[in-house]
């Protein structure tokens, strides 16, 4: 199933600076405990993302002489950080670029900021598409 994550970080292979709405594919995950109840509040879920690899993080495994192999394994996301739209997702990044500058004025980082730097910043973000 495809679905969006907003994306902060960089990523293999692609320049670029700002936000990035990645479409992912992958597999919604319910855990369950002994009894079969879902440990997740209803409507929550884990989502494992399948695809693109390029999000895959780096995990050492022991193996069974002792020695350390180095594997790639999926990520798991919350539900809170996966948008079943791009639209969904860009309301979600807005919410991110206004609530970083509020974070940078509270701080002293900035003394103030005006529409026109957020609609700067909302320009930036980029929308990566699996092929």
């Amino acid at each position: 199933m495809r679905k969006f994550i907003i994306h902060t970080r960089a990523l293999p292979g692609h320049k670029g600076e700002g936000i990035l709405l990645v479409e992912v594919e992958g597999q919604i995950l319910s855990p369950m405990d002994d009894t079969s109840v879902s440990l997740l509040p209803a409507g929550e879920f884990y989502f494992r993302i399948d695809k693109p690899v390029s999000l895959h993080e780096s995990h050492e495994v022991k193996q069974p002489d002792g020695s350390k192999k180095k594997t790639l394994i999926a990520p798991v996301y919350h539900s809170h950080a996966i948008y079943h739209s791009v639209e969904e997702a860009r309301l979600a990044a807005e919410k991110t670029i206004r609530q970083g500058f509020d974070f940078s004025v509270r701080k002293g980082r900035l003394e103030d900021f005006s529409e026109k730097d957020i609609q700067e910043k909302l320009l930036q973000i980029e929308v990566i598409m699996l092929t």
